[in-house]
């Protein structure tokens, strides 16, 4: 139960953004004082149709299905690029 409460802690401390640009590819860094090891984001597929791509290796992305699991690597610092097409009308 320690090690619960201890993951809820940092994980409720990592900060992180999206950015989205007009092409529709969303940039998320994501940042930790004592490091991301363990933390994982789930995107829908619905919304993120491409595979979030990571340049720097500081994330391992995997196919779970509806989702795509992103978990951070042994760093303090994550950055990836998720494809969410823009709606046209």
């Amino acid at each position: 139960m320690t090690r619960l409460a201890d993951f809820m802690t940092t994980r409720r401390s990592v900060t992180w953004t999206e950015q989205r640009n007009k092409g529709g590819r969303s940039t998320f860094e994501i940042a930790h004082t004592s490091g991301l090891n363990e933390m994982v984001w789930l995107l829908p597929k619905t919304r993120y149709t491409d595979m979030p791509v990571s340049k720097d290796g500081s994330v391992t992305v995997s196919d779970q299905g509806a989702h795509w699991a992103v978990r951070a690597g042994n760093t303090r610092r994550a950055s990836f690029t998720a494809m969410n097409p823009v709606k046209r009308l």
